[in-house]
């Protein structure tokens, strides 16, 4: 995962954008397939984004109630 991190990293303005709208589309190119009548979605307020990165405690990881990581 460190390597993916480290190229995101090294991604300019434009290459963001690009990757972003390159993952937009495929998302929702894949929803169009599914066909689903409904999608839930789970926002985690631990993560906290400030431009291209994040920051938090535990930026990617979730606690469950026995105190496990969940990724």
């Amino acid at each position: 995962m460190s390597t993916v991190s480290r190229t995101l990293a090294s991604f300019d303005e434009q290459s963001v954008r690009r990757f972003v709208a390159l993952n937009r589309e495929v998302v929702l190119e894949r929803l169009q397939r599914l066909n689903l009548s409904r999608i839930n979605t789970d926002f985690d307020g631990s993560v906290h984004s400030t431009g291209r990165f994040a920051e938090g405690s535990t930026v990617g990881v979730n606690r469950t109630k026995k105190g496990a990581r969940s990724y």
